[in-house]
């Protein structure tokens, strides 16, 4: 979004692995409902969507291992970012986000390319 709250159009290249989010604007019918139901938006670079897709397959002891696609794991790679970037601060602080949270981060997509899925895991 732009600083005057209303959709900004993506600057950048366009190349990612997260091919399920990869679009320059957003929908201006959308819009409206979008603002109003959301907090924050972030750009995420691929490397954080890759470390989540390596996360969710790699669940701790007695948790599911999940095999996410770099699209669906992106909302676990955009929380990495925020707690780990000190660029994020604000946001980070403007989310209430510490130590202690609990965030439910929804993963909309498996591995439908299993190429790119055994690329990033290291298979």
């Amino acid at each position: 979004a732009s600083e005057s709250g209303g959709p900004a159009i993506s600057r950048g290249n366009r190349a990612t692995t997260m091919a399920c989010l990869n679009c320059a604007e957003v929908s201006w019918p959308s819009w409206p409902n979008i603002r109003r139901g959301v907090d924050g938006l972030l750009t995420l670079d691929d490397r954080y969507a890759a470390d989540a897709v390596r996360a969710l397959y790699r669940a701790a002891p007695g948790e599911t291992a999940l095999e996410a696609g770099n699209s669906g794991a992106a909302t676990t790679g955009g929380l990495m970012a925020i707690m780990r970037e000190d660029s994020l601060r604000a946001a980070r602080d403007h989310l209430g986000l510490g130590p202690t949270s609990v965030v439910l981060c929804l993963c909309t997509e498996g591995a439908i390319d299993q190429a790119e899925f055994h690329r990033v895991i290291g298979a």
